[in-house]
């Protein structure tokens, strides 16, 4: 702070934002896979969070779906500028039994039309051709458990 403005008190100004906001939650995540975003793609907008549970003994097989399956269809969404990025992380902390999720995706798109407007099974069909998207979905469901979904919007950003 005092490199971008000497003339700033930072301690008052930390103090003010800190009397001005309450924090509801902290986490920390590390991230596990990621999608590449398009070269020239419209600044992102809307952040949708879903977070994961995922069922006893399903762990691993949960991971692996989402690197070796879901990754290739959000890259593919991405490529196609259907939405921005994709992101899947792990909850590091807080963490222990009565943790109601243990996973969060991200979806990041430009534009609000954008979300919920994503055919699955289109894209399913173009990434694995003569697969049905069925028996994922099955075995999906078997894996993992959505707590609970979160839109956010992008108010401001620095680089």
């Amino acid at each position: 702070m005092k490199a971008a403005n000497p003339q700033v008190d930072a301690a008052a100004v930390i103090a003010k934002t800190q009397s001005l906001r309450t924090i509801m939650r902290l986490g920390l995540y590390s991230r596990l896979d990621v999608t590449t975003a398009k070269a020239g793609a419209p600044p992102a907008k809307y952040l949708n969070i879903s977070y994961m549970k995922s069922k006893v003994g399903q762990t691993a097989a949960y991971v692996k779906m989402e690197s070796e399956t879901f990754k290739k269809l959000h890259q593919s969404m991405v490529d196609d500028g259907k939405r921005n990025g994709w992101g899947f992380w792990r909850l590091e902390a807080p963490s222990g039994t009565f943790s109601d999720h243990d996973y969060v995706t991200s979806n990041i798109y430009s534009a609000y039309e954008q979300i919920g407007t994503v055919d699955y099974e289109g894209a399913f069909k173009k990434v694995f051709p003569g697969k049905d998207i069925q028996p994922v979905a099955d075995e999906t469901l078997k894996t993992r458990d959505i707590v609970k979904s979160e839109l956010w919007e992008f108010v401001m950003a620095t680089n």
